[in-house]
């Protein structure tokens, strides 16, 4: 942009302003970078589900999440396989990078995807920098929990916990925001037990959620980022204020009636303040073309039994 054009827009800027109008803010992007329990797998949720992509019903009007999470992958392979390259190539200053990573860095028995805890925080020291560099903002989320349980608890028999506690320190040292996606969903199926905590994965699968499980950790981190005032909640209709968690709690559920522009998303069984004994079903009512809407206010969640 030469000087003629930035004067121009500078005193177009003023022009409005005098009227009382202001410019629309800019879009802003959330790039995912991850492994399978945030990869989208093509769009296709009849199985698995990404938490990062069930984000997408909240985000304002103009934000976007482009998803590039990618099953299997690790901070290692993730690099050398070019999508982290992907990412830098289209980010722009102002942006949200979501990182997640530790499932796959752990299997050390797997030398295309094996980082131990050492390099690992290399790897994530270096996405820091690179992501600044382009003038956007890095964010971390430990991984997911596993649902292994003995005796009725969860236990890490892969010591995932270690490569969790590896990002925390980097976000410590590097004074990245993170979102600790481990210790939230590592309480939530603590509190519901096996049993439940089992249906939100796929059927089998104790490491990757189905759309249930992945609404229920989209809302997890919606909670946590509203509840902090995390600056990525500003993407987010209802995040960031700490007011209007993106799904109320209701003490006495709101029953539902199901009409031709109504989508079921997921069944699911609540956690904290909502009764742990009743199943809840959230339903977003969607256009005459099924198309779903781009904020919560068309939300409803009634109970089941």
């Amino acid at each position: 942009m030469n000087v003629k054009k930035i004067v121009f827009v500078a005193a177009m800027a003023v022009g409005l302003s005098a009227f009382g109008l202001t410019l629309a803010p800019s879009p802003v992007t959330l790039f995912l970078a991850g492994d399978s329990t945030l990869d989208d797998h093509g769009g296709d949720e009849s199985k698995f589900a990404s938490w990062g992509s069930s984000l997408r019903p909240w985000l304002k009007p103009g934000m976007r999440i482009v998803n590039y999470a990618k099953c299997g992958r690790s901070t290692k392979s993730f690099r050398d396989e070019g999508w982290w390259d992907k990412i830098l190539s289209e980010i722009r200053p102002g942006d949200f990078v979501l990182i997640q990573f530790g499932h796959n860095d752990q299997k050390l028995d797997k030398p295309k995807v094996a980082v131990p805890q050492a390099q690992f925080k290399t790897n994530l020291w270096q996405m820091v920098r690179e992501v600044r560099a382009r003038r956007a903002t890095p964010f971390f989320a430990t991984p997911i929990v596993r649902l292994t349980y003995e005796n009725g608890r969860l236990v890490d028999k892969a010591n995932l916990d270690a490569w969790a506690q590896r990002m925390r320190e980097v976000a410590y040292e590097a004074n990245v925001r993170l979102i600790d996606m481990r210790k939230l969903t590592h309480a939530a199926a603590e509190k519901a037990g096996e049993d439940v905590a089992l249906s939100w994965n796929a059927l089998g699968d104790r490491t990757h959620p189905a759309k249930k499980g992945a609404l229920l950790y989209a809302d997890l981190f919606l909670r946590d980022v509203t509840s902090r005032k995390l600056e990525i909640g500003k993407i987010f209709e209802k995040g960031g204020d700490g007011a209007n968690p993106p799904f109320p709690e209701w003490s006495a559920p709101r029953a539902v009636t199901r009409g031709p522009h109504e989508h079921l998303l997921a069944s699911y069984f609540a956690i904290d303040s909502w009764s742990p004994n009743k199943r809840y079903m959230l339903v977003l009512e969607t256009d005459v073309n099924g198309r779903l809407p781009e904020a919560n206010e068309r939300c409803t969640l009634g109970v089941v039994d």
